[in-house]
């Protein structure tokens, strides 16, 4: 591992991915992956949902699938 991606691992269907990010971010990788699920399920004040998206990181998500 690189301070720039994550182990190449596989998702539940056996698709090969890997994080590509600094590694102040992956280390930090949980937060955004909670921040994230926050914002989709829409439960937030426009207040709270705004500060979520402040500090949140963009991601890309990029498999090996056909």
């Amino acid at each position: 591992m690189t301070d720039r991606s994550s182990p190449i691992s596989k998702t539940l269907f056996r698709i090969s991915y890997a994080i590509i990010s600094s590694a102040r971010n992956l280390a930090d990788l949980e937060r955004y992956e909670d921040m994230s699920i926050k914002l989709s399920q829409a439960r937030n004040s426009v207040d709270e949902a705004l500060k979520l998206a402040k500090e949140g990181k963009v991601v890309v998500y990029i498999d090996g699938a056909k």
